[in-house]
C-alpha cells in the first residue's frame, strides 16, 4: 500500500523570492552540500551524506518538472526507498503558500520512513527547533523564509531519512497496511506521475496540480497554516462506545481530529477512538492475536497523528503498541530485544523526537532519530505518570512509601524531588510555567498549582481523581471534576495561576475524566458522565467552550 506525505507552510514573501531561495545552487551548497543542481528538466544531481546499513550515502535525484515560480518536481532514490517530491508555490494574500508532497512510500519500511519525515516536517512547519538545522554559514538569502529550519528540511530530509529507518515490526505486520484507500481516479494520477518520473519523462505542471487535489486545509482559519478542529455543535456531541462498558481516560490527538478513550467492563479494558465531528465515526483498536481478555489502555498521541498505548494479552506483560487511524491491527512499537520488560505509560514529546515510557518500573526514553534508548532511573521504587516539562526535562511520580513528584534531565542531569512531604502528590503536568498536580490530604484529593520551589496554590478542593490521566491542561486553563455529589453536574475550569474560575454545567451526572484541547482558535472540552441517574454506563461528551474561555479569559 502506497503512502504519500503532504506538508504546507505559509511564508510572508512573494513567490519569486521563495522560489529563488529554494532553487539557487550556491545557496544550497552553503547549508546542505555542494551539488550540481540546476532548476532545469533533466538535471541529475546527487546529495551526499554518511553511509549506513543498506545505504551508500548518496541520494540520487533528477528534475522532472520546472515551472518557475510555481512548481518543482524531482525524483529521489536513496537506500531502499524511491519517491517523488513535488513542491508547489501559490500566492496567498501578501505571501506564498508552499505545498510539498512526497509520494511513493511503499510497505512497512516506507511507512516508517514517511512517519519519521512527518515528525521532521511537523516540527519545521510549526516553528519548532530542528536538530542540525541552520548551520553556520547559511546563505542570508534563506533568512527570507522566516524559519531556516523549515527551508533546511525541504532538502535535508532527503538526506537524513535513510539514517532514520527502523527495523520492520517484529510480528511481521505491515504498519502501512489497512490505510483508507485513495480514490481510483487519484490512484491513477499518482501512478502516472510516479511511472513518468521513473521513466525519466517530464511531468507537466498541470498534471501535478490535478494530482494534488487532496487538500487537507479546507476552510482554513484566519491564522495561516493552522488546520481547524472539525465543527462541534453548540449542543455538544455524545459518544457511546462500540463495546458495552464505562468510558474513561479520553485523549485528544494534537490536531483535535480524533479522541481516544478506554472502555472498561468487568475487569477488561479496551481502546476505541472516534472522529471529533458532529457525527463521530468510532473504531475499536485490536492488538495482534486473538487473546481471551486483551487489555489496552493509557492512550497518547504523536503529533503526526499516530496513537500510542499500552496493551497486553492474558497472562503476558504489557507492551507499547502504535496505531494509525484508518489502518488495521495495531503493531508493537518496541521489540523484545529493545525492551523486554513490562512497558507502560508511553508518551511522546510535542516535537515527536523523544518518547518516554516506564519499563518494569524504571523510566526510559527512546530517541526517534537514532532509536537509542536511555535509562533515566534505576531504583527499587516504581515510576508512573511521566510528563515533559520542557525539551530536556521529564517529570514523574515515584511510588515508594507514598507518592512524590520528581524531575530528571534527558541529558544526564540527576533526578531531584520537587514536590514531596505529607500526603500523596501525583500526575504532574506543566502549564504556563507552573507545575499542576493532584495532592491527597486526609481522604480528599485536591488540584494544586505551583511554581517549582514555591508554596503550592490549591486550585480546587475535593476533586474526582481521573482513572489514570493527569490534569487536563490547555492554554493556561485546567479542567477538573468535583467529587462531591451536589457538584457532580459540572466541570470546573480554572486558570492555572488561580486568577479565574467558572463551572461548566454538563449533561448528565457524576461528571469526570475531563480533557481539553485548543487548536485553530477553538477550545474543546471532553468529559465522561452518566447520562442520567439510572444509566448503566458512562458515556463521553465533547462541547465547544471557546466563547466561555474567551469571555472569562
Amino acid at each position: 500500500m502506497a503512502r504519500d506525505l503532504r506538508i504546507e507552510r505559509y511564508y510572508p514573501h512573494r513567490p519569486p523570492r521563495v522560489w529563488s531561495a529554494l532553487t539557487d545552487s550556491d545557496a544550497i551548497a552553503t547549508w546542505l552540500s555542494a551539488s550540481d543542481f540546476v532548476p532545469r528538466v533533466g538535471c541529475e544531481f546527487t546529495l551526499r551524506t554518511t553511509r549506513g546499513p543498506g545505504f551508500d550515502g548518496q541520494v540520487r535525484c533528477k528534475v522532472v518538472t520546472v515551472d518557475p515560480p510555481r512548481t518543482l518536481v524531482f525524483t529521489w532514490e536513496g537506500g531502499p526507498v524511491q519517491t517523488v517530491v513535488a513542491v508547489r508555490l501559490r500566492p496567498e494574500g501578501q505571501g506564498t503558500r508552499l505545498t510539498l508532497v512526497q509520494s511513493g512510500f511503499e510497505g512497512g519500511r516506507g511507512y516508517l520512513a514517511s512517519m519519521f519525515l512527518a515528525f521532521w516536517w511537523d516540527g519545521a512547519i510549526r516553528g519548532a527547533s530542528i536538530p542540525g538545522a541552520s548551520p553556520p554559514g547559511m546563505d542570508p538569502r534563506l533568512a527570507v523564509l522566516g524559519s531556516a529550519g523549515a527551508l533546511t528540511a525541504l532538502f535535508a530530509v532527503l538526506v537524513v531519512v535513510p539514517i532514520l529507518f527502523a527495523p520492520p515490526p517484529q510480528n511481521g505486520a505491515d504498519p502501512g497496511a489497512g490505510h483508507e484507500p485513495r480514490s481510483a481516479e487519484k490512484q491513477g494520477r499518482d501512478h502516472r506521475i510516479a511511472k513518468a518520473a521513473r521513466a525519466n519523462q517530464e511531468i507537466t505542471a498541470a498534471e501535478v496540480a490535478t494530482a494534488d487535489d487532496g487538500n487537507p486545509y479546507q476552510d482554513e482559519p484566519e491564522e495561516l497554516g493552522v488546520e481547524p478542529i472539525a465543527g462541534v455543535p453548540a449542543s455538544g456531541v455524545e459518544i457511546t462506545p462500540l463495546s458495552e462498558g464505562h468510558i474513561y481516560n479520553p485523549a485528544f490527538s494534537f490536531d483535535g481530529a480524533y479522541i481516544a478513550y478506554e472502555v472498561h467492563n468487568d475487569g477488561s479494558a479496551t481502546l476505541e477512538y472516534a472522529t471529533v465531528s458532529p457525527s463521530p465515526e468510532r473504531t475499536k483498536i485490536r492488538i495482534p492475536g486473538t487473546p481471551e481478555n486483551p487489555q489496552s489502555q493509557a492512550p497518547s498521541w504523536h503529533p503526526a497523528g499516530t496513537m500510542l498505548f499500552e496493551g497486553s494479552q492474558k497472562g503476558k506483560k504489557s507492551r507499547v503498541y502504535y496505531h494509525k487511524p484508518g489502518s488495521g491491527t495495531a503493531a508493537e512499537l518496541l521489540s523484545g530485544r529493545e525492551a523486554s520488560g513490562r512497558l507502560q505509560w508511553p508518551l511522546v514529546r510535542e516535537d515527536g523526537m523523544v518518547m518516554a515510557y516506564v519499563d518494569d518500573g524504571d523510566l526510559r526514553v527512546r530517541h526517534t532519530n537514532s532509536g537509542e534508548i536511555d535509562s533515566l532511573t534505576e531504583t527499587a521504587a516504581s515510576e508512573t505518570s511521566p510528563a515533559f516539562a520542557h525539551d530536556e526535562t521529564l517529570l514523574f511520580a515515584r511510588v515508594g512509601d507514598g507518592l512524590d513528584i520528581f524531575s530528571v534531565g534527558l541529558g544526564g542531569q540527576a533526578e531531584r524531588e520537587i514536590v514531596g512531604g505529607p500526603g500523596d502528590q501525583t500526575r504532574p503536568a506543566m502549564g504556563e510555567h507552573r507545575l499542576v498536580f493532584f495532592e491527597k490530604t486526609a481522604l480528599v484529593w485536591n488540584l494544586v498549582s505551583t511554581k517549582i520551589g514555591n508554596r503550592g496554590l490549591v486550585l480546587l478542593e475535593d476533586v474526582r481523581l481521573p482513572h489514570r490521566a493527569g490534569p487536563a491542561l490547555s492554554k493556561g486553563w485546567v479542567a477538573a471534576a468535583h467529587d462531591a455529589a451536589e457538584k457532580s453536574g459540572s466541570i470546573a475550569l480554572i486558570a492555572v495561576d488561580g486568577s479565574a474560575r467558572f463551572d461548566i454545567q454538563i449533561d448528565g451526572t457524576a461528571a469526570g475524566e475531563p480533557a481539553l484541547i485548543t487548536h485553530g482558535g477553538r477550545t474543546l472540552l471532553a468529559y465522561t458522565a452518566l447520562p442520567n441517574k439510572g444509566a448503566d454506563w458512562r458515556t463521553l461528551r465533547i462541547v465547544d467552550i471557546t466563547d466561555s474561555v474567551s469571555r472569562d479569559g
